[in-house]
């Protein structure tokens, strides 16, 4: 395959890619889009049902506590049974109530033994017993206040009950009906959503006239908008998953999840579904795509156009650039071998400094023992160490006997020459790899032994003492001894895990403070004094 097709090849390839990528993201901002529509609507819809059924109870609740209260002439009535009188003196409360509120559908009496004595809305029909509805029958029974979506001979509606006493003496219970449609309806003008309602087939039985299609588990009873009122397409509707897009022969519908219906006991009786018309969207998605497909095969078309005549001369230019290039690359590889060599001596030279001044940083210049700082870090680690380990840890603190004294009679010069040779004698006797020796002050030199038990710690503490005092150094300043000596102090546990490490410095600094107070040349251990002998 020549470079020329491998080039056309690859460009196609990514326009390929770029033109897909393109379109998943259009698809997917499109999914988005639906899918937070459908989230705002149903949540709309929940909040606006939930909003309805509590304003229906909060104002027919009242409403119809003050209709008894404040229309005695009317429960008169109801009591005496005067149906003639009764449905006159309610007739313009009715329209009243209608005209306040459009969704309100009828006032109904009930007598105490469940017979209708009058409905506002079917005067002529009269002297039925209702009590086999579930909400009558609560009704009557509690004879208390009651509320909440129900069903009855006209359908599914919002029902609020209001008990009627005379004289102590229940004689029914006035009853306010009002149509579910509210939050449909500004569902609808809200969001262009049409809903239905659907109602179990099992709470169906007690309707009559009903004219909604009925399917397997379901029959319509209400609705908002046209689209219900296809039945063709209805059914459809309702057999299709949940939230999914629906295609028609001129329409496009997105199906949203259901919205269950309960009544005023809890018992579900069927649910709200919401369909929204996408068709405007829809056809609006397919226009973009026909644009999007034609502009990428006119992009294609020009690439293989460009790609075939121009790739001649690009390649040529190439080559010689190429050519170029090569003899360039050469030329910057041979001076970059030089540069290469340069820095690697560079880099040895550094390296080499810079573990000079390490060990310069960690080192005492004049005993060429660990300092103070090295003590520190490795006294760190053993610590830790030990408390792992659960072995013991010692330290030895040396002190030379009135060193001042030497100094400030002999000098400092030899003062200096005494700090080596006490430094050398350390360095001779202390020996095992993980043992460090310190110059831990001006005359105070340290020792630390891990892995070491407080009787060999003593030991070696003795074997320092007795092997500086056998050098016979004259110091004829010294209390205690013509010749230079050293007092040491031995502190030896092993580390727990509430121990702090420097709680074992602070008792191998008090057993040299004992050691000296005692006269020093001599070794003390930490709560175990030990003579010179």
């Amino acid at each position: 395959m020549t470079i020329r097709l491998k080039i056309i090849l690859l460009v196609l390839v990514l326009e390929l890619i770029l033109s897909s990528a393109l379109a998943f993201l259009y698809t997917r901002h499109n999914d988005c889009y639906h899918a937070k529509t459908l989230s705002q609507v149903e949540q709309n819809l929940r909040n606006g049902i939930e909003l309805e059924i509590s304003e229906v109870n909060n104002r027919y609740a009242n409403l119809s506590a003050r209709f008894v209260e404040m229309h005695p002439d009317i429960i008169e009535a109801f009591a005496a049974g005067n149906r003639p009188a009764l449905h006159q003196r309610i007739a313009p409360i009715v329209e009243r109530l209608k005209r306040q509120d459009p969704y309100f559908e009828s006032l109904n009496f009930l007598q105490a033994d469940g017979t209708v004595l009058l409905r506002s809305l079917r005067p002529d029909r009269f002297g039925d017993d209702v009590r086999q509805f579930p909400f009558v029958a609560k009704a009557l029974e509690s004879r208390q206040p009651l509320g909440g979506l129900s069903i009855a001979y006209r359908g599914l509606a919002y029902r609020i009950s209001q008990p009627v006493f005379v004289d102590q003496r229940f004689i029914g219970a006035v009853v306010f009906v009002i149509r579910p449609l509210r939050a449909l309806n500004m569902a609808s003008q809200i969001f262009n959503v049409e809903s239905g309602i659907f109602l179990e087939n099992q709470h169906c039985t007690l309707i009559e006239n009903q004219t909604g299609p009925a399917f397997d588990e379901v029959t319509l009873v209400e609705h908002s908008g046209k689209l219900f009122e296809d039945h063709n397409e209805l059914s459809k509707l309702v057999n299709a998953q949940n939230c999914t897009s629906l295609h028609f022969d001129t329409r496009c519908l997105l199906k949203f999840s259901p919205i269950i219906l309960k009544n005023f006991a809890g018992v579900q009786l069927g649910s709200i579904l919401p369909v929204l018309d996408i068709t405007a969207e829809y056809r609006n998605m397919l226009s973009t795509h026909h644009r999007v497909l034609t502009v990428a095969a006119l992009v294609i078309v020009i690439t293989l156009l460009v790609l075939y005549f121009g790739t001649g001369v690009f390649l040529s230019k190439i080559e010689a650039f190429q050519q170029h290039l090569q003899h360039k690359v050469a030329q910057r590889t041979q001076q970059l071998e030089i540069l290469n060599q340069q820095l690697t001596n560079e880099i040895r030279v550094r390296e080499k400094a810079q573990r000079a001044l390490m060990e310069l940083s960690e080192k005492d210049p004049l005993t060429e023992l660990a300092n103070r700082r090295k003590f520190n870090a490795c006294y760190q680690q053993e610590w830790q160490a030990g408390q792992r380990e659960q072995r013991p840890l010692s330290l030895l603190m040396i002190d030379i006997d009135f060193f001042k004294n030497f100094n400030d009679n002999y000098g400092h010069p030899a003062g200096d020459k005494i700090l080596q040779i006490i430094s050398s004698v350390l360095k001779d006797l202390v020996l095992r790899p993980r043992d460090l020796v310190a110059r831990y002050g001006g005359e105070e030199f340290i020792c630390l032994l891990p892995d070491t038990p407080s009787d060999a710690a003593t030991t070696l503490a003795e074997k320092l003492r007795k092997t500086v005092q056998a050098l016979h150094i004259k110091h004829e300043f010294s209390i205690t001894d013509r010749n230079m000596t050293i007092s040491v102090g031995v502190a030896t546990t092993i580390p727990g895990q509430a121990d702090e490490a420097q709680t074992l410095l602070s008792q191998a600094d008090q057993a040299l403070y004992a050691a000296k107070n005692q006269g020093r040349n001599q070794v003390v251990c930490f709560n175990q004094p030990f003579s010179a002998g």
